[in-house]
C-alpha cells in the first residue's frame, strides 16, 4: 500500500510488516520491519492523511500503526482480533474509524485507537 502522501510504501512479507520510506534523494528505500502477526498479512491500508497504517492478517488479527516521518510506532497504537480472515480494509476521511471486511462477508468498524469493540454493519 502506498502512502497517499508519496512518502512511504508498505508491504506485508509473511507475517512481517515492512514500511519503507521513499524519501528524495535516496537511493534505495529502507525497510523498517515491525513483526506483530501471527499469521501472513492479507491486507494493509493507509488513511487519506498517511497518519495510520492499518495492518491486518489471515488469522483475523488487525493492527493499527500511528505513522510518524521515519515510519510506524515500534509498536501497534491498537491490537484486536476479528476471528475470521479479513479480504479488505478501507480507513475512513476525516474520522478515526475502518471498516474491515471478512469471509463471511460481514463487515465492521473499528475505531483507531482505544478498546471500543466492533461495530458489525
Amino acid at each position: 500500500a502506498f502512502s497517499p502522501d508519496g512518502r512511504g510504501v508498505g508491504v506485508g512479507d509473511d507475517r512481517q510488516l515492512l514500511v519503507y520510506s521513499l524519501g528524495a534523494g535516496e537511493r534505495e528505500p529502507k525497510p523498517i520491519e515491525r513483526a506483530q502477526h501471527n499469521d501472513a498479512i492479507s491486507h494493509l491500508a493507509f488513511d487519506a492523511e498517511s497518519r495510520w497504517l492499518v495492518s491486518a492478517d489471515f488469522s483475523g488479527a488487525i493492527n493499527t500503526w500511528s505513522m510518524r516521518q521515519d515510519g510506524p510506532e515500534d509498536s501497534p497504537t491498537r491490537g484486536a482480533a476479528l476471528g475470521r480472515t479479513v479480504t479488505a480494509l478501507a480507513l475512513a476521511p476525516n474520522t478515526p474509524f475502518f471498516a474491515a471486511a471478512a469471509a463471511d462477508n460481514r463487515v465492521t468498524l473499528w475505531a483507531m485507537t482505544g478498546t471500543a469493540g466492533e461495530h458489525v454493519v
